[in-house]
């Protein structure tokens, strides 16, 4: 964005006909309420910046994400070993109070 020309300003609202004292009034106030805007330029530099902490933020989570899973899967195999190591016992306890084998 351009800057504010405020002397300018005052020259044309003057050669507009109005008084030199409110002209500059209506100069600052525009020129105050011009500082809080934001350029293009601004909001495509926020922009980049949010993208970038998305794009961290996504990959965090994913990683995340495969730690839990395979976390889950370690328990999910230890299960099965477990159940299966159980069955292996009964199956044995089994023939042999059943005399077979």
């Amino acid at each position: 964005m351009a800057a504010f020309d405020t002397h300018s300003a005052v020259r044309r609202l003057t050669a507009s006909g109005m008084e030199e004292a409110p002209a500059e009034a209506v100069v600052d106030v525009v020129g105050d309420a011009m500082g809080d805007l934001v350029t293009r330029g601004d909001l495509n530099s926020t922009r980049q910046a949010l993208g970038a902490d998305l794009d961290v933020a996504v990959a965090q989570l994913t990683a995340e994400l495969h730690r839990a899973l395979r976390v889950q899967g370690m328990w999910i195999v230890g299960t099965i070993v477990g159940l299966a190591t159980i069955a292996s016992l009964m199956v044995a306890t089994a023939l042999m109070v059943l005399g077979v084998g």
